[in-house]
């Protein structure tokens, strides 16, 4: 990681921020929450990504075109919501002609498979970290959201306490094990996704790892 790019309280805070957008949308949001991102949340992100955006312009647009596409719904936003939510199964949890776009890093190895390889390296990960997964989740380690969590938590480790070995290892595992699969994913998502509000997320959280793995 480039950490002349996110020297400033600004940049980082725009950046863990973007982790925390793409966890809420991945591990899955109510229509309620989904709404709150269309009106606000998404707002919330002005002051940082049009202040400046600099070596981070791919990542300020991602955001930017997320917002006009919940924009565009904004005379009914509950239905476009609740369409999300509908996509969200289809897409991640139960298709009958099989699931388009798995959530786990696993399914992106050869065998195809949960808790295979990715999921055991998770896990030892967050054993040596001491973490477990917000709000005591039981899904495998190496979804999507658990890993980005444990992203968070190496970056706002390694600014927070100047612990250099937190950032290398937050570029070590976007490098090695985030971005390979989640590229993947956009692809799919890019492909499959009717709303258009999970392939632009997965723009936008590519972007972001592309710049932790530089």
């Amino acid at each position: 990681m480039n950490d002349s790019m996110f020297s400033d309280e600004t940049s980082r805070l725009f950046l863990l921020c973007t982790i925390e957008l793409a966890t809420a949308v991945f591990r899955g949001m109510s229509t309620n929450d989904c709404l709150t991102l269309c009106e606000d949340g998404l707002a919330d992100l002005h002051p940082l990504y049009k202040a400046d955006k600099g070596a981070l312009a791919d990542l300020c647009e991602g955001i930017a075109s997320l917002e006009q596409l919940c924009d565009s719904h904004s005379d009914d936003r509950t239905a476009f919501c609740e369409r999300c939510a509908t996509e969200y199964v289809r897409l991640f949890v139960s298709n009958h002609d099989g699931i388009p776009a798995p959530l786990y890093a696993s399914c992106y190895e050869e065998q195809r498979q949960v808790m295979a390889a990715p999921a055991i390296s998770m896990h030892e990960r967050l054993a040596e970290a001491g973490l477990e997964p917000a709000g005591g989740s039981n899904e495998p380690p190496d979804h999507i959201s658990i890993q980005l969590e444990y992203l968070y938590f190496l970056l706002s480790t390694g600014w927070r306490d100047d612990d250099k070995i937190a950032r290398d290892h937050a570029t070590e595992f976007v490098r090695n094990e985030m971005l390979p699969w989640t590229q993947e994913l956009a692809c799919r998502l890019s492909r499959h996704d009717g709303s258009g509000f999970f392939s632009g997320t997965a723009t936008i959280l590519t972007a972001l790892l592309r710049h932790i793995a530089a």
